[in-house]
């Protein structure tokens, strides 16, 4: 006997249940027992060991407490539930003092109690054992022959048809959940699922494969052929050799096709499957059916996309070039083959470094940066080819991207410059010959003048007639400025060939506004013009700088001034700048000088040639006032060569004021406090 097992016995005479618990005890039995003296109290019990709650009004209205009723109860809707009890069997009488027997076996059985219930009965009870049997009861044990071993067998065969009917029940309770969970995932999936039963020759379809179809699955029939002759006539015999292929020699079944929808269109399918066998012979096949029409509709259009662009790119006029990210060709202009003198061999999948082996290394680093998403662009690059020659390039690579939004590889363009380099190479190298030979005349022609030069002065000062003293002054005004001509010509060639240097020395602002000054007052002093300068206290005086170049553009703006005014003044002015008097610091300033005079002004026409080589505001030949028109665009480079900058307001009739503004160093000593304008009269 097993020592676990729990009992309930029902009997209202102590001395029966004195008798069941010895014949227990004698069979072996040390297990839980739990006692019952009427119905009421046996269904009370079981119902709280149920650990239900739908147990109790279940039994409660089957079996009302108190109640004496001998007939059967109507069944309850409960009778296929079944309710786990902590008892394992109950003994009981069929007599009991508020019903009998047979009425509490059918209420425990209505309520979906299973476990074994034995009944004891009275001697000559045969017909009733029969009835309770019949109603759910195990087995019956009449009181006067129960012994330990009638009671052992019967509680031992009880259990044992208990526990197989319990595993029987569960068995089938599970083999329905898995039903039922694999009709909802085949119900539930997004693709189509199918199940052929080769024995039968029967096919069974869920909703979303009739779906794709677009038929209900009364007009879609369960073979094979069913979906067989929906399949796109020239898709068919494939489908069906795969299938059979599979069947026979199990190659893998994955395959595509197209399926006729009973809109009349054909949808792109992927299917898959695998066959069950039994020692190597197929009884079901079962496999899945995808739609992926929209995306072998966006392969398609993809495709179209990719095909037009490469047909754009082998049809621009330009070398243009697209890659993937493996750097192979996937598409390239006509003239990429002839700008490289490739001919007109096919690039496609050929990878770019074997094509050009001597890419250097340089670019292939800018073609990883591309591909993380960088654009390059290089205006001019020179290639050294393997064969020692040169190719100049001007390139552009950008990323393209696909669907996704990654990077699919490199659209790139070059354009072959040789020629363009060659010409401004050229070009260079005249201007620099020619900057030479300008620097060589104007040296060879400068050393004579100077000698014609002294040479007047000297007949100057000889005792002479006044027509004779008239005459060679004459020639030492005309060679004078013929020498400033050519000082300027020499000054513009420099700077154009860029041999122009800034000297930076220390260098007195007050010594440099005096010496231009001197020389330039004769000429205001012979037209009668008034001469002034003035320079602003807080304008520092110890600089460093280059003076002789920052005296050069004071003396060709104040000759011009002096030049173009017939009467009333020039004024020199030198002040901070307006923005610069408070950011202004201890090491540096910036210097604003102004040339102002009270002459025949500029148009705006006219100032807009200004600052220009070779240009003159009156350039007829009846023009009153001479000169190369170098002089203003020789200041404008040196200004611009000391990081300054240079203008002109001027109103016609009225005058003019030629301006620029330099920075410059202070020397690092103590200055000197100066009233609020140092100024001087000539």
């Amino acid at each position: 006997m097993e020592k676990s097992i729990r009992i309930l016995v029902v009997d209202d005479d102590e001395v029966d249940r004195m008798a069941v618990r010895r014949s227990l005890k004698s069979a072996g039995f040390l297990g839980e027992i739990s006692e019952a003296e009427n119905c009421a109290l046996a269904l009370e019990k079981l119902s709280a060991s149920t650990g239900s709650g739908a147990a109790l009004p279940i039994l409660q209205s089957a079996f009302p407490p108190q109640s004496n009723s001998g007939g059967k109860t109507e069944k309850s809707s409960a009778t296929n539930q079944i309710f786990e009890s902590r008892f394992d069997c109950v003994f009981l009488d069929y007599r009991l003092p508020d019903g009998d027997g047979l009425s509490l076996v059918t209420a425990i059985r209505n309520a979906g109690i299973k476990i074994p219930l034995i009944v004891l009965t009275g001697q000559g009870d045969e017909q009733i054992a029969v009835e309770l049997m019949k109603a759910g009861a195990s087995d019956y044990i009449a009181k006067g022959k129960m012994s330990a071993d009638s009671l052992s067998r019967s509680l031992q065969n009880a259990l044992r048809v208990y526990r197989a009917e319990t595993q029987a029940v569960l068995a089938s309770q599970q083999l329905k959940e898995s039903e039922e969970r694999y009709r909802l995932v085949l119900e539930a999936v997004n693709d189509g699922i199918w199940d052929w039963d080769l024995s039968k020759n029967e096919v069974y379809w869920n909703d979303r494969l009739l779906e794709i179809i677009g038929l209900p699955r009364s007009q879609f029939g369960n073979t094979m052929n069913a979906l067989y002759d929906r399949l796109h006539p020239d898709d068919r015999e494939e489908i069906i050799r795969a299938i059979g292929a599979h069947l026979e020699q199990e190659i893998d079944y994955n395959v595509e096709f197209r399926l006729l929808h009973s809109s009349g269109s054909y949808r792109y399918c992927i299917s898959q499957g695998k066959a069950q066998r039994n020692s190597g012979k197929p009884l079901r096949m079962a496999g899945t059916i995808g739609d992926i029409t929209d995306r072998k509709e966006a392969e398609t259009a993809l495709e179209r996309e990719r095909q037009q662009l490469k047909q754009i790119i082998t049809c621009v006029p330009v070398a243009m070039a697209m890659f993937d990210t493996e750097m192979r060709y996937l598409a390239n202009s006509h003239k990429w083959l002839t700008q490289f003198d490739l001919g007109w061999q096919s690039l496609i999948n050929i990878s770019h470094y074997e094509l050009f082996p001597d890419t250097p290394n340089r670019w292939k680093l800018m073609y990883q940066k591309v591909l993380k998403g960088e654009v390059v662009s290089v205006s001019e690059d020179a290639w050294e080819r393997a064969d020692g020659s040169a190719i100049y390039l001007r390139w552009a690579a950008h990323p393209w991207y696909d669907p996704e939004g990654k990077v699919g590889g490199i659209v790139m363009v070059a354009d072959k410059i040789n020629e363009l380099v060659e010409a401004r190479e050229t070009a260079l190298e005249a201007s620099r010959v020619k900057s030479q030979f300008l620097a060589n005349m104007s040296h060879e022609i400068r050393t004579p003048m100077n000698g014609v030069l002294g040479m007047a002065q000297l007949l100057l000062h000889a005792p002479l007639e006044p027509k004779q003293r008239e005459c060679a002054r004459t020639i030492y005004r005309s060679a004078e400025h013929l020498l400033s001509v050519i000082n300027d010509i020499l000054d513009f060639s420099k700077i154009e060939a860029g041999e122009m240097r800034l000297e930076n020395a220390d260098f007195d602002l007050d010594n440099c506004l005096e010496s231009a000054i001197e020389m330039v007052a004769p000429l205001a002093e012979e037209k009668g013009i008034e001469l002034n300068f003035l320079v602003d206290s807080s304008v520092p005086r110890k600089l460093v700088g280059d003076a002789n170049r920052l005296k050069q553009i004071l003396l060709n703006l104040t000759e011009n001034a002096i030049k173009f005014t017939d009467r009333g003044q020039v004024l020199v002015r030198v002040t901070l700048k307006r923005e610069d008097r408070s950011t202004a610091s201890k090491q540096t300033a910036k210097l604003l000088f102004s040339v102002r005079d009270t002459g025949i002004g500029i148009s705006p026409e006219g100032q807009r040639k200004l600052f220009q080589s070779f240009s003159q505001v009156d350039s007829s030949p009846t023009r009153e006032h001479g000169g190369t028109g170098l002089g203003l665009v020789i200041c404008k480079q040196l200004v611009e060569m000391m990081a300054g900058e240079i203008g002109v307001r001027s109103v016609p009739d009225e005058g003019s004021n030629f301006w620029f503004a330099v920075p410059v160093e202070k020397q690092l000593q103590f200055e000197p406090p100066h009233p609020e304008f140092a100024g001087k009269n000539y």
